[in-house]
């Protein structure tokens, strides 16, 4: 309900500087803002060619003779259209337009980054199908028995927060959140007190948000989709600061919750990793 209000606030407020824009004479239409791109001439009048035809004869000759490319003059250009309306344009705009966006958030960034997301999803799925997640989960538990000591042993969410680790230790964001909130939702099912989070929710919610992750495959392929060099020059980075944040998180919940990290599992496993 918040974040609705949030983005009907932010919508209302757009349209109300629209609207200011537009009394302000700083935009003369709309179309500029539906259909422009940045750094297009922005166009602040328009004329009809017999204007300048009566009123400055030399200016529509120079208007006429570079038609093409339009007349500047000082900071001003003139553009002579085909329909015979001379447009004014002075500046240039500083952002692309509402489709021209939507256009390339979908051709140059979501569809090239559908294909890098089905790879690992995939991937994702055939470890779960082939019960190597099961596997892992079991080589967990010890190590989630330790950091989760309140949550029983054999409890569903031990296998939901393997997912969630997976999907995060690939860098599939989306992949991981509803193993999350499975996760969660499992765990509430043994809190006792459902109004607020139990220190086992807090500890998945602190891990998963520190999200430690060898491949951040979404970067990767945000990066690729813009044409970046190199665009996996940034996993090292990701895995130190992955790795520093998780295990901060997993210091800092753990003294709050007074569980004792000082043994043999959770020291072989940290180090392990």
């Amino acid at each position: 309900m918040a974040l609705s209000r949030f983005w009907s606030f932010i919508i209302a407020l757009s349209i109300i500087f629209i609207f200011y824009m537009l009394g302000s004479n700083q935009m003369y239409n709309l179309g500029q803002l539906v259909n422009g791109k940045q750094n297009d001439a922005l166009v602040v009048a328009e004329f009809q060619a017999s204007h300048f035809q009566q009123t400055d004869s030399v200016l529509f000759a120079n208007i006429q003779l570079n038609k093409a490319i339009g007349f500047a003059q000082n900071d001003t250009v003139y553009r002579l259209l085909d329909n015979g309306i001379v447009e004014v344009c002075k500046g240039k705009q500083s952002a692309d337009g509402i489709f021209v966006t939507c256009k390339n958030t979908i051709i140059d960034i979501w569809l090239p980054l559908i294909g890098y997301l089905t790879f690992f999803c995939g991937l994702l799925h055939l470890l779960n199908d082939s019960n190597a997640i099961t596997k892992l989960a079991k080589v967990l538990t010890p190590f989630f028995v330790k950091i989760f000591p309140e949550l029983p042993k054999g409890h569903a969410a031990y296998g939901f927060m393997t997912m969630n680790f997976a999907a995060n230790f690939l860098g599939l964001d989306n992949a991981a959140t509803p193993f999350g909130l499975k996760a969660m939702e499992s765990m509430q099912e043994v809190n006792a007190d459902k109004e607020k989070a139990s220190n086992s929710q807090i500890m998945f919610l602190c891990l998963h948000a520190a999200g430690l992750t060898l491949i951040p495959t979404s970067i990767i392929g945000y990066r690729a989709a813009q044409n970046a060099v190199n665009p996996s020059d940034i996993m090292l980075p990701t895995i130190i600061t992955s790795f520093v944040g998780t295990l901060a998180a997993l210091i800092f919940v753990s003294i709050k919750q007074r569980i004792n990290l000082i043994n043999l599992v959770v020291i072989g496993f940290v180090t392990a990793v």
